[in-house]
């Protein structure tokens, strides 16, 4: 996904930042497909109502959408644009193995 499809067209980092800016969409992609996220009931890839409604994804971007992760909904980031915290809502059908990688 992240060299075929991501519309944000990541180029090789430049700097400890943009690495691990990188790393950490790579990650959330990860997380992305490792929990079947095509079957979330909120903030799935092309969810065009993500964000739009009163829950904890309130203003946020649905998940592999083009632009920064730290607008993706359910994550939180820190000033340098790393996240600190994923928040989900209980019945967002999030199922699935967080892989070791």
């Amino acid at each position: 996904w992240l060299l075929h499809e991501d519309e944000n067209q990541v180029c090789p980092p430049n700097g400890d930042i943009e690495e691990a800016k990188l790393l950490q969409r790579y990650i959330m992609a990860v997380f992305y497909f490792a929990t079947n996220g095509n079957e979330w009931t909120h903030c799935y890839q092309g969810d065009d109502t993500c964000g739009v409604l009163e829950n904890d994804f309130e203003g946020g971007k649905a998940f592999l959408s083009s632009g920064d992760v730290c607008d993706w909904a359910g994550l939180a980031c820190n000033e340098e644009g790393m996240i600190e915290s994923i928040i989900f809502e209980e019945e967002n059908n999030v199922v699935g193995h967080i892989p070791e990688e």
